[in-house]
């Protein structure tokens, strides 16, 4: 997933630019829209990017047991 598609993904939520501190309402600027935005697409993104780490570690690491041929518990026992 590209940061382009999460910000489509994100705009097409048709995200509020009304905001409220202590009860006020508040609207967002131009500006302070995209930087929100901008923001949320980089934190995103930034998930994304872990998730696919932990997904490909976890690829590897099974990979290697079946290559092996034993279990996840029975290289733990291994180790200890």
């Amino acid at each position: 997933m590209t940061k382009n598609e999460i910000k489509a993904a994100i705009l097409a939520t048709k995200p509020s630019r009304t905001y409220f501190v202590n009860g006020e309402e508040f609207e967002m600027s131009d500006a302070e829209f995209d930087k929100a935005i901008n923001d949320r697409v980089e934190m995103e993104y930034a998930q994304h990017l872990a998730s696919t780490a932990n997904n490909e570690e976890s690829i590897k690491r099974q990979a290697l047991l079946d290559k092996l041929g034993i279990t996840l518990d029975e290289a733990k026992l291994l180790l200890s």
